[in-house]
C-alpha cells in the first residue's frame, strides 16, 4: 500500500510561555525533505512579529505568517501572525480578527479545530509549553476525529500547565519529551496506513465508537446561561457541556474554559479594584482642598474633613490589601 498522500495530513503546534524554546527544538529535528504541512500558533501581542524569522533559523524547514487562501505546501512552516487567528480550510489558510479565545489571538483552539474539521484521522496535534489551558478544548476535538494527540511532556517544559492540562483532558496517544517528538513525526508521516487505522477512537461502554464529537457540539451552540458576564464585552455567557469538556461563550463569541475564565475574571477584578482606588484618591484630594479652602455654601468644619480623609486613607489602605490577594 503506498504511503498516504501528504496532502491528507497536517501537523499543527500550539505553545505559550516558554515555547518559542519547544517550538524550535522540534523543527530542529526535522528533515528538509519532511513531507507535511506545519502550522503554528505561538500565543504573542498584537505588535509586529519575528517568529517566522526565529524559526527559520531553527532548522532546515522555511518558517512564514501566511496570507490569507494560501495554498498549504508540505515541509513549510506556517507561523500565526498577530492579533489574527490562524485556520486551515479546504487545504488552504485562512486569517480570522474573530473574537479571542481564551483571552488570546491567536488562539490555539480554533486552529486544532480547523484542522480537525479538514483532515480529520490526518491531523496530528502537539501541545508544548505555555500558561493555562488554551488548546486542551482543541486537542479534544481533534482527537475525537481520529487525529494524533502529542504533548510535550510536562515534567520537562518550561512551563508545564499547557501541556499538563491537554494530558489532563485528553486520551493523549503520545506524551515525550521535546527531543524525542520529531522523530515521532517523521515516524508518523512515512505511515503506511491512514491515522484512524493506528490510532483507533475510544469507544464508549458498549463498545460503539463515539459519533460525538466534543466541540462540535460547542461549535454553533448557545449553551445554558450562567449568572456572569464576559470579561470582554460584559455580555451575558452561556456554559456548553460536552462530556468533560465544558467551554463559555457569549453571543460576541468569545470563549474560555474554566482555567482561562477564572484568569480572565480575577483580572476583571484587579481592574475594577485600581479604579476604585483612583477614584478614592481624587475624593481623598478634593477633600484635601476642602480643607484649605471652603467653598460656597454651608462650610464644613476642619475636624468632620479631617474625619472623612482618614476614612478615605482606611479605604484605600484596604483595597490594596485586597488587589494584592487577588
Amino acid at each position: 500500500m503506498p504511503n498516504q498522500p501528504a496532502s491528507n495530513r497536517v501537523v499543527v503546534m500550539g505553545a505559550s510561555a516558554g515555547g518559542i524554546e519547544a517550538v524550535c527544538a522540534v523543527l530542529a529535528g526535522l528533515p528538509a525533505d519532511f513531507s507535511l504541512p506545519i502550522l503554528v500558533v505561538i500565543h504573542i501581542g498584537p505588535g509586529p512579529s519575528q517568529l517566522p524569522a526565529i524559526l527559520s533559523r531553527c532548522g532546515p524547514l522555511p518558517a512564514t505568517h501566511p496570507q490569507p487562501d494560501e495554498p498549504l505546501r508540505p515541509g513549510h512552516v506556517y507561523v500565526a501572525p498577530p492579533n489574527q487567528h490562524l485556520l486551515v480550510e479546504d487545504r488552504h489558510i485562512r486569517l480570522t480578527h474573530g473574537p479571542r479565545e481564551n483571552r488570546v489571538r491567536p488562539a490555539i483552539d480554533p486552529l486544532f479545530r480547523s484542522a480537525s474539521r479538514a483532515y480529520r484521522a490526518g491531523a496530528i496535534g502537539i501541545i508544548l509549553s505555555g500558561e493555562l489551558d488554551d488548546g486542551a478544548a482543541g486537542l479534544f476535538s481533534l482527537k475525537a476525529r481520529g487525529g494524533v494527540a502529542m504533548v510535550q511532556d510536562p515534567a520537562e517544559a518550561s512551563v508545564a500547565s499547557m501541556p499538563r492540562h491537554a494530558q489532563e483532558a485528553v486520551a493523549v496517544d503520545y506524551c515525550l519529551p521535546v527531543a524525542q517528538i520529531a522523530s515521532r513525526l517523521v515516524e508518523l508521516s512515512q505511515e503506511r496506513e491512514p491515522m484512524s487505522a493506528l490510532h483507533p477512537q475510544p469507544r464508549s461502554g458498549n463498545g460503539q465508537t463515539q459519533q460525538n464529537i466534543p466541540g462540535e457540539k460547542i461549535e454553533g451552540n448557545r449553551g445554558t446561561p450562567v449568572p456572569l458576564v464576559c470579561p470582554d464585552c460584559e455580555g451575558p455567557l452561556f456554559e456548553i457541556r460536552d462530556g468533560e469538556l465544558v467551554q463559555f461563550h457569549c453571543l460576541v463569541g468569545h470563549t474560555f474554559s474554566p482555567v482561562s475564565l477564572s484568569a480572565a475574571h480575577a483580572d476583571a477584578l484587579e481592574r475594577a479594584v485600581w479604579v476604585t482606588i483612583r477614584m478614592l484618591r481624587e475624593r481623598l484630594t478634593f477633600q484635601q482642598l476642602l480643607a484649605q479652602k471652603q467653598p460656597d455654601g454651608p462650610p464644613r468644619s476642619p475636624a468632620y474633613i479631617a474625619e472623612e480623609v482618614a476614612r478615605i486613607e482606611q479605604d484605600i489602605k484596604l483595597l490594596e490589601q485586597v488587589q494584592e490577594r487577588i
